[in-house]
């Protein structure tokens, strides 16, 4: 087979990799058309104007950054690489990122700054803080004469007042604000003396909240090491401070009832408990006087000397019974000692001796009780109830066994 001839994977396959390298990124305008989205959230359609059209897709992992897809008709600039699918030999646009053509540069430079910062990683959830749970103090960076600083002390002051806000002035409006808003993100984290911050402002066009879009602010809301509430605009507004804090709340009162929240229920919670405990100490209280009082009239001074005598005569009989017990358990001891006397004196030899009985013994002292211990010409002594004398064995008679 020639050389030079292709198979069709091979040539597809090389055409594929001389598009995407070429066209590795693309801005392009055009009209949509045929759009769907499929089940695994996916998004496809076409991109035409006069002359011609060409198929995009927009992946899932693409589609969920991109808050509003233009429908059909729209015209819209879109960002990409061109790619082609193998199995149909098709060409396509995988979209980034779009917007419709009449919504200005500043749009674009916010889809731009947003594929940048996604792209960094700036917005991805592992990276974000956990708010605490019971900030005791807030650290707050916004206008000092705008609404959003009075509605935060509002709703701080009715859930919490135990609370401490800290106030940064800042621009949020014009030329520096940026730079205000992040300096004073820094300075929070220089002196690092509060618990959470809030960064924003009020609603307003978005020319108004484009400072909360600039890079600086996202980086220093990235940076910081204290828990940051971005409270930006009205409920429908979205900025890049946005999905580079670590929490959004759709207002600035949202911001401080989100954090006043637990502080409330706490308060709540303390406050139904005293409630609680008053009620019972005031009924355990009401409780012990009945009964004192129902004691008082059940126990009167007669009562009392009446029961008083009643335990004496019971310790007296108790006295007469321990007294009789005690001369008992003397006597019984005594005829113990009289019996051990009689016993003892029945026992003594001496008594033996006077009865006309010896005692035998060697001249080691060793009493001598059987003749079958003792030998020819042994010398004993022999003591009698008045004296001892010294014999000596001279013969031995003994019984036959």
């Amino acid at each position: 087979m020639n050389k030079n001839v292709f198979t069709v994977t091979n040539l597809t396959r090389e055409i594929k990799e001389i598009l995407e390298t070429t066209f590795s990124q693309v801005l392009v305008e055009g009209q949509i058309s045929n759009l769907t989205k499929s089940s695994s959230g996916h998004v496809y359609f076409s991109l035409k104007d006069e002359n011609a059209q060409i198929d995009c897709v927009i992946w899932r992992s693409a589609a969920i950054k991109i808050l509003n897809i233009p429908q059909n008709g729209k015209s819209v600039v879109l960002r990409g690489q061109i790619s082609l699918y193998e199995k149909s030999g098709r060409y396509q646009i995988s979209v980034w990122d779009l917007f419709e053509t009449g919504v200005g540069e500043l749009q674009r430079k916010f889809e731009e700054m947003k594929t940048k910062l996604f792209a960094e990683g700036l917005f991805d959830e592992t990276r974000k803080k956990t708010l605490p749970n019971f900030p005791l103090t807030v650290g707050i960076v916004t206008s000092p004469t705008g609404a959003a600083i009075h509605d935060i002390h509002s709703v701080f002051l009715r859930n919490a007042p135990c609370v401490k806000l800290i106030l940064f002035p800042a621009k949020v409006q014009g030329e520096g604000a940026a730079l205000e808003i992040a300096n004073a993100i820094e300075k929070f984290n220089e002196k690092n003396n509060v618990d959470v911050l809030i960064v924003g402002r009020g609603g307003g066009s978005l020319e108004d909240l484009w400072c909360f879009n600039e890079e600086i602010v996202a980086r220093a809301i990235a940076n910081s090491k204290i828990p940051v509430v971005s409270a930006v605009g009205h409920e429908v507004d979205f900025s890049i401070s946005d999905f580079v804090a670590d929490c959004r709340a759709a207002t600035p009162t949202a911001a401080a009832e989100l954090l006043s929240k637990p502080i409330k229920l706490a308060k709540d919670w303390i406050e139904n408990l005293k409630e609680k405990l008053n009620y019972t100490i005031k009924e355990k209280i009401r409780s012990n006087r009945e009964k004192i009082d129902f004691y008082k009239k059940m126990i009167s001074k007669e009562r009392v000397l009446s029961k008083l005598r009643y335990h004496q005569q019971t310790l007296d009989g108790f006295e007469k019974t321990l007294k009789k017990c005690l001369e008992f358990q003397l006597q019984s001891k005594k005829n113990v000692i009289l019996q051990l006397e009689t016993k003892l004196k029945t026992l003594n030899p001496e008594a033996f001796l006077k009865r006309g009985f010896t005692i035998c013994t060697d001249e080691n002292g060793k009493i001598i009780n059987s003749a079958r211990l003792l030998e020819q010409n042994q010398k004993v002594k022999i003591s009698f109830v008045d004296g001892k004398v010294l014999a000596e064995i001279l013969d031995l008679e003994l019984e036959k066994q």
